[in-house]
């Protein structure tokens, strides 16, 4: 650090300084009133005298101050109107005028300056002599805001990188040893560690460097991490320099972009530098991804079972909110009342095509019996639409409901058909008549206690009486607000339930309380392979 030097006095004069011109030699009266300074707030002052008594008097008519870049041949500023005559004082406010320098203040990132005062006779100062200094302009401290752990939260499902704006405030250190912003601009150099992950199960690792790769969704290797400013040809470092305009003086500013992965984090680092040296850094908290599902709205049918106590946030949330950095919000407010009715959605007879003729073949009677069950099944979502329309259901709401169709709601006396006689199938690993309840028989009987209505418009989640013990009803609410979570895929494939995966929550049947590991990565936004 170059140390300031108090202002002299007329009893404490300033010494001479020996100088030699290009043909002869003189003594002049030289110094720097303050060795440091602050461009814009706390000008540069010299201190200089042309007295005749010790410069040859062919030499005092004419002074010129310069600025360069210590160490190189660049000129920052120039004057050449300098007065002579005894103890001069001239005054810089750190303003540079020569070429790109021209209009702006000199900057912390190129400390030191060289400042020349040259004495001649002649205008053109081809002859006469110089004296010089070095001065510095020097970085107190560097502040990035926002400061300590934040929360990048995922807005739309669609969102596909998460965008907040970092500021950086600059100050430069003033002879008192105190901070100060300044209208000189100071590039501050942008990066980003990735802090290990809090869940040990994490595929990539759990030493740091483990946020979603690219191939997997998120943005870790190759993603672009930063926007405005000057980025980097990787995209993952950046710069920006602090403002000169008086409102936001001394604040430099950038666009950190994470990815919208749940549960990747990311700790920040703006550090400001001199002639590519680190002088001072700052970090910010850990900055974590995550995000959120909601159930807006609660809606009974008297004969059903009351969704309130299952779909409260102890019940529902401790699922999603630990490994799965996806927040359950819960509904608030008492259940609105809709009137009983058995089934939400009605069940289509068979069109000409599915319709069984005369000389069909087993396999053709299959085939037909399967087609009428998937067409079923696949405009289940816009007969529930009709329901939830009917009866004034918004989107993200939970119902319920007695059941959801005369063909799987368990009781066997109710969707007795006779298209198919003699006939059965196979579906989803399950043998059984499509004339009786579907996914009934061997080896299991699978009763639907739940459905997530997956249009965009709905979302709409449902319980229905087939399920009945606390246990069950909570595993119940979890997968379905499962499925209406920001998800990727559980299961590879499209179709009708085939967001499934094969063990735990997710399964089909529901098989425990907790999603599996792999489940958990698909909950966060991660692309991964197989159920």
């Amino acid at each position: 650090m170059v140390q300031y030097r108090p202002q002299r006095t007329g009893n404490n004069p300033p010494p001479v300084a020996q100088a030699t011109g290009s043909r002869v030699t003189c003594a002049v009266q030289f110094d720097l009133i303050n060795s440091q300074f602050v461009p814009g707030v706390e000008p540069l002052q010299v201190y200089y005298s042309t007295s005749p008594g010790v410069l040859p008097a062919a030499l005092t008519p004419y002074v010129k101050f310069e600025v360069y870049k210590a160490g190189t041949s660049t000129l920052l500023f120039q004057d050449n109107r300098l007065p002579a005559g005894t103890a001069q004082t001239y005054v810089w406010d750190g303003r540079g005028n020569q070429g790109t320098s021209s209009g702006r203040y000199v900057s912390p990132n190129d400390s030191p300056f060289f400042v020349q005062i040259s004495f001649s006779g002649r205008p053109d100062f081809s002859t006469g002599c110089r004296v010089n200094r070095n001065v510095a302009v020097l970085v107190e401290s560097v502040q990035l805001t926002p400061s300590g752990d934040q929360t990048l939260v995922k807005g739309s499902e669609f969102d596909i990188e998460l965008d907040k704006q970092v500021t950086a405030v600059v100050k430069l250190l003033k002879r008192d040893g105190t901070g100060v912003t300044s209208p000189a601009p100071t590039t501050v150099d942008w990066s980003f560690t990735d802090p290990a992950d809090t869940w040990g199960a994490n595929p990539e690792g759990s030493g740091g460097d483990d946020n979603a790769p690219v191939a997997k969704g998120g943005k870790r290797g190759a993603g672009k991490m930063w926007k405005a400013g000057d980025v980097s040809t990787d995209g993952q470092t950046a710069r920006s320099d602090s403002s000169s305009a008086q409102a936001s003086l001394g604040v430099a500013n950038v666009v950190f972009s994470a990815s919208a992965v749940a549960g990747d984090n990311y700790i920040l680092k703006a550090e400001v530098k001199n002639r590519g040296t680190v002088v001072v850094s700052d970090i910010s908290g850990t900055w974590s991804v995550r995000k959120r599902v909601i159930v807006s709205n609660l809606f009974q049918m008297p004969s059903a079972n009351p969704p309130a106590p299952i779909m409260t946030q102890a019940n529902i949330g401790p699922a999603f909110s630990g490994d799965g950095y996806t927040d359950y919000v819960a509904p608030t407010g008492s259940p609105m009342v809709i009137p009983d009715q058995p089934f939400i959605i009605s069940i289509d007879p068979p069109n000409a095509s599915e319709t069984v003729a005369a000389g069909d073949s087993m396999a053709a009677k299959q085939a037909k019996a399967i087609a009428w069950i998937t067409r079923n099944q696949t405009i289940s979502g816009s007969r529930a639409g009709l329901f939830e329309t009917a009866n004034g259901i918004p989107t993200n709401s939970t119902v319920g409901a007695i059941a959801l169709d005369l063909k799987e709601d368990g009781d066997s006396t109710t969707g007795v058909t006779t298209y198919y006689p003699g006939v059965t199938v196979t579906m989803n690993g399950i043998t059984f008549s499509p004339d009786g309840d579907w996914f009934c028989g061997t080896p299991v009987c699978n009763v639907v206690q739940g459905i997530e209505n997956a249009m965009l418009t709905s979302r709409v989640t449902y319980i229905f009486n087939s399920a009945s013990d606390p246990a069950r009803l909570q595993i119940v609410g979890r997968h379905e607000v499962g499925h209406a979570s920001d998800h990727y895929g559980f299961d590879i494939g499209g179709g009708p339930g085939r967001d499934h995966s094969t063990t735990n929550l997710m399964a089909p049947t529901g098989d425990s309380a907790i999603f599996s590991d792999n489940d958990l990565l698909k909950l966060r936004g991660w692309r991964r392979p197989g159920p």
